[in-house]
């Protein structure tokens, strides 16, 4: 099958003293070394201790973790969404909500220095990262220490991050549905860069996908940012290339005039039909991305191009 240009584009919006008033803390600066599976996170503003609290600067936690956000200026919210998980969080409240369910934190997030400040803790714990503490270092894993340890940030293959994928997401949301899929990853061409393909088995998947992407241009982002920024964080890829393809098993090829369509037999006899549907592309050296579908010829169309900043301050 040819490979088809897929890509997500990661929005972060930058969240500066702009956006936000200017609060009074009382804590303690801390001298503790935050990392991410394994990477060492750097911060503008140092973790404080407030009333036994470990309070840290969002921003770059959540880019470690793979998580996008917004800010409500006018309600003073950060609405932070990582796959079907959406967090609600208000300046100066403890009440959060997670999937619209209303949940009290120990302290409510503040500003310091134009910076906002966040419990540790329950960022971590809801986007089902673990986290322990050893001396003044705190260690939080978004997926298993064994894969983190086994790559030391530095040995990367296409297996290990199927590997990863498939067990750490096996269903994508697209901002309305969930859709249970698989991954098949390889290497691209390009130097430190790879080729992953988002595997649909259901026919009536890929049709609701292909109503929604008709309505809304923006659906391949929202389904495929946030693993691009993920696997960005961990695996240090400097280009992503995202296919959203249909595989399915039938017995004999469709009397169907689709020449996109591939067919590849299989030892059973019958055929494995291939379709790709959209691609993505992410540049993590120019900051750019470029979405894509695919028509019926196979050929690249592209739907828009971004140039946000992957860098939060």
């Amino acid at each position: 099958m040819k490979k088809y240009l897929v890509t997500t584009l990661v929005v972060c919006t930058i969240l500066t003293s702009c956006f936000w008033q200017t609060a009074t803390v009382s804590a303690a600066e801390s001298s503790m070394t935050v990392k991410v599976d394994n990477y060492t996170v750097q911060f503008n503003a140092k973790p404080i201790v407030q009333q036994g609290t470990t309070m840290v600067q969002i921003a770059p936690i959540f880019k470690k973790l793979g998580i996008t956000y917004t800010w409500d200026q006018t309600k003073k919210q950060i609405i932070a969404k990582k796959m079907d998980t959406e967090i609600i969080m208000t300046l100066g409240s403890k009440t959060v909500y997670v999937k619209g369910n209303p949940t009290t934190i120990s302290q409510a997030p503040i500003s310091k220095n134009g910076y906002i400040m966040v419990p540790l803790r329950f960022i971590s714990e809801t986007t089902g990262a673990s986290i322990s503490k050893v001396g003044n270092t705190i260690n939080i894993y978004s997926l298993d220490e064994s894969i983190v340890f086994s790559t030391g940030g530095k040995k990367v293959t296409p297996k290990l991050i199927e590997e990863y994928l498939n067990k750490t997401y096996p269903n994508v949301w697209d901002g309305t549905n969930r859709f249970p899929v698989r991954y098949e990853v390889s290497k691209n061409d390009t130097d430190n860069a790879y080729d992953i393909e988002i595997v649909f088995n259901k026919i009536e998947d890929i049709e609701l996908l292909v109503k929604e992407i008709r309505s809304n241009r923006k659906v391949v982002e929202n389904l495929t940012n946030s693993l691009a920024l993920t696997i960005q964080n961990l695996f240090k890829q400097d280009e992503l290339y995202f296919y959203i393809v249909l595989k399915m098993e039938v017995s004999e090829p469709l009397d169907v005039d689709i020449p996109a369509i591939d067919y590849q037999k299989m030892s059973n006899g019958n055929y494995l039909l291939v379709l790709p549907e959209y691609a993505a592309f992410y540049d993590f050296i120019t900051d750019t991305a470029g979405y894509y579908l695919v028509d019926s010829y196979g050929k690249l169309e592209l739907m828009y191009v971004t140039d946000t900043k992957w860098t939060i301050e």
